[in-house]
């Protein structure tokens, strides 16, 4: 295995960092490991040689397999339920129903949260729950876990975790590869879009932005610049949902606390 230096170490953090907000400085093992197989197979002896390559890689395939090897996209279906319930219990009920309803899933992974949510919302329209009309945007940086995502097969272990009836309704289980897949009426009702959480998106577009257990691999103030960016993209009185483990800074100018973790855009003033 080749190891970092402490200047190639120190590189390739400040480079992850500066343009994805991601915290590696307590990470060297872990790059090590995860970039070992690329620099055999692009025959690096060095990173310092992998370093230039990278800020020579014009076409941006070898950044891409940087970013999909260091990120860590670890999540499970009914994670934090509680989110979920809250949802349901507390914001869709005061949503227009005439108008569509945008939600934001930042930070998707491999779209076991998106599909949660999405079986849930077809529960509630079976029990009779009067809902808008809800457009689901997932994002994550990785291409990886985009495709993972998109394609929403997952090892048959992971039902378990879901209602019994979810396993008929919602899921197609293949026995010969121990495998299931998410059925098409539920995968065509999220869009997944390729995005750095560094980056605005969508201004004032949507309604609900949920970025759970995401933001603990960020340092602070990579945090609050995606904080930023998510209040210019949130709609007025638009929520934030982010993971239990947590927490936007008491007193933040954009932001008022609802509860652990739930959070609501201010009311804007207008300008003049």
């Amino acid at each position: 295995m080749i190891r970092l230096k402490d200047d190639e170490f120190i590189q390739l953090c400040d480079f992850m960092k500066t343009k994805y907000g991601i915290n590696l400085s307590k990470k060297r093992i872990l790059i090590e490991y995860r970039l070992m197989n690329t620099l055999n197979n692009e025959h690096i002896s060095s990173y310092s040689q992998y370093l230039r390559l990278l800020k020579k890689d014009t076409g941006g395939k070898l950044e891409e397999e940087l970013v999909n090897r260091l990120t860590t996209n670890y999540t499970f279906f009914m994670r934090e339920p509680s989110h979920f319930q809250f949802i349901e219990e507390h914001i869709l009920p005061e949503a227009d129903m005439h108008a569509p309803y945008h939600i934001w899933i930042a930070g998707c992974s491999s779209g076991q949260e998106c599909y949660t949510l999405i079986m849930r919302l077809e529960d509630q329209r079976k029990r009779g729950v009067k809902l808008p009309e809800i457009t689901i945007t997932a994002t994550d940086i990785s291409t990886k876990a985009l495709q993972e995502a998109q394609q929403g097969e997952y090892p048959v272990e992971a039902l378990d975790v879901l209602p019994r009836h979810w396993k008929h309704a919602y899921c197609q289980v293949h026995e010969e590869r121990k495998t299931f897949t998410i059925r098409p009426f539920v995968k065509k009702q999220v869009k997944f879009v390729h995005h750095n959480l560094m980056e605005p998106y969508h201004r004032n577009y949507f309604q609900l932005i949920l970025c759970r257990n995401v933001l603990i691999y960020f340092d602070e103030v990579s945090r609050l610049r995606i904080y930023e960016n998510f209040a210019s993209s949130l709609k007025n009185r638009g929520y934030l949902i982010l993971g239990h483990a947590e927490m936007i800074p008491q007193g933040h100018p954009s932001y008022e606390y609802l509860k652990s973790s739930v959070y609501r855009l201010k009311e804007r003033q207008p300008y003049g």
